[in-house]
């Protein structure tokens, strides 16, 4: 499906489902993940516990389930930095992520059950594109090519 995009904050939306970049280490301390931290701190404590007890791999999803929210942490680089001549994404780890989400809400609409059964619709940042360095384009040809049954509403600040 062709993305959609709307200027605003993400988390002002009013979609149950949203999802974001995380890295690898376990912090959430910049960029949306940060916003995430601060208003959903479950969203964040799933992902540290996951960090905590095992690796983190890239290209997987800690989801949190909220009662009014769903949090998909999706593991899209392995680690962060601010060096402007590092790309710090992999556009790999996206594809993963992505075809996760797709596959899980195909999956649970077909089971009639799980929270992303009756979800039509993701809202994502930029993921990948900002503190992260990705080239947008690129990434967002990924989403197309792997999220086939939600819409797909990208939030631009």
């Amino acid at each position: 499906m062709a993305l959609s995009y709307r200027t605003g904050d993400l988390l002002a939306s009013s979609l149950r489902v949203i999802g974001h970049g995380c890295n690898a280490q376990g912090l959430m301390g910049a960029g949306i993940a940060a916003a995430i931290k601060r208003a959903y701190p479950g969203a964040f404590d799933v992902y540290a516990k996951a960090h905590a007890t095992r690796r983190l791999r890239v290209g997987e999803v800690v989801p949190w389930f909220g009662n009014d929210r769903v949090v998909l942490n999706c593991i899209t680089q392995e680690r962060y930095g601010k060096d402007p001549n590092v790309v710090y994404v992999s556009y790999e780890g996206i594809r993963s992520c992505m075809r996760w989400i797709e596959n899980t809400a195909r999956e649970q609409r077909t089971a009639g059950v799980g929270p992303l059964a009756t979800a039509r619709e993701i809202g994502l940042p930029k993921i990948g594109a900002g503190l992260a360095r990705g080239d947008w384009e690129r990434i967002a040809a990924i989403i197309e090519a792997e999220v086939t049954s939600l819409d797909v509403v990208v939030y631009v600040l």
